[in-house]
């Protein structure tokens, strides 16, 4: 049973980027936590329909950003935590990932595979993965589901695509099922580093991270990209997708209703008012558990994600259209 992470085996990243430089394929960026800087690099940058890029994250953990003792780790590949799509916006100015040139840097290169479970979203520091969790029990716990019942599926370097296979190799990587987010990639950071004995002793002051709970919310608003409503095309194809459940005013009215505001939940509400208004059957639900996306044409997702914006900064919206579901009885289990 995967047991609950406490909040103190967690890093705690820094929104510390002043310039907003953007990286090419290659390039080596630095993530600042209160216990110092993680060195990682961009190998490709337009993954997850061209919104992201492909970061990994090299086993080490520096004082001094112009250190260039891990660059063996980059040429080898030597990855901390599994690789991870990362929104764009992260090496925005306030973002949180910021470009590393230093004078004969070696270039971060892609993996030959990379594997994800569907639904894997859940860091678990046992597997050192990515996994899929079953539905909470009468406790309220939840669990991995068994190997043996995840569904596994191989990305392509450099494509939005993903094909099923049977297996990971032993040793393999296995990435997160959608976006990572900032609680994402803090967990996971934090249990690694501590997993391969990078972190001894308490955080360094020096480093400027606060951990004052008001100071922390501001930076948290300045990193997380979680809430926005994301409208995609390339090769033709259009998606909208945002990570569930969204703002956490959002996500307040939807506990209030006395559902999880999960992926699932997104797709039983949007379909619902996609049925009200006759296009349900022109779009391709694909919702995950930690995401709602779905494809169909420009115009009718640019309108679906206009509705959506609006229940995100009306929330008395978005009570009143779950009012109207349920009236219609709308299974949110399903």
């Amino acid at each position: 049973m995967l047991s609950m992470l406490k909040r103190e085996t967690c890093v705690i990243i820094s929104a510390w980027n002043q310039a907003g430089l953007r990286p090419h394929p290659g390039s080596l960026c630095l993530v600042k936590t209160d216990y110092g800087y993680i060195p990682a690099g961009v190998v490709l940058t337009d993954s997850y329909l061209g919104m992201c890029h492909l970061v990994h994250f090299y086993r080490t953990i520096i004082t001094n950003p112009k250190d260039t003792s891990y660059f063996p780790l980059v040429e080898s590949n030597d990855l901390l935590i599994p690789p991870m799509d990362i929104p764009r916006q992260a090496f925005d100015a306030s973002g949180f990932l910021v470009v590393n040139n230093l004078e004969d840097a070696p270039v971060a290169r892609v993996l030959d595979h990379y594997y994800f479970y569907a639904n894997g979203d859940k860091w678990n520091v046992d597997e050192r993965a990515f996994v899929p969790m079953d539905k909470p029990d009468a406790t309220g716990t939840q669990s991995p589901i068994p190997l043996k019942q995840r569904l596994i599926y191989e990305k392509l370097p450099g494509e939005d695509r993903s094909i099923g296979v049977h297996e990971i190799p032993a040793g393999a990587w296995v990435s997160p099922s959608r976006t990572a987010n900032l609680a994402m990639l803090e967990e996971a950071l934090g249990e690694s580093l501590r997993y391969y004995g990078l972190l001894r002793g308490a955080a360094s002051p020096q480093l400027g991270i606060s951990s004052s709970p008001y100071e922390r919310a501001a930076q948290a608003k300045a990193i997380d990209t979680a809430s926005r409503v994301h409208l995609v095309s390339t090769g033709g194809v259009t998606a909208l997708y945002f990570e569930a459940p969204g703002p956490e005013s959002v996500a307040q009215i939807i506990r209030n209703a006395g559902f999880v505001g999960n992926g699932y939940f997104w797709h039983s509400l949007i379909k619902f008012y996609a049925d009200q208004r006759g296009f349900s059957d022109k779009v391709i639900f694909d919702p995950e558990a930690g995401m709602f996306s779905v494809i169909g044409t420009y115009e009718i997702l640019d309108h679906l994600r206009e509705v959506i914006e609006s229940w995100f900064n009306n929330p008395q919206k978005l009570a009143d259209i779950i009012n109207n579901a349920q009236d219609s009885d709308v299974d949110f289990d399903d």
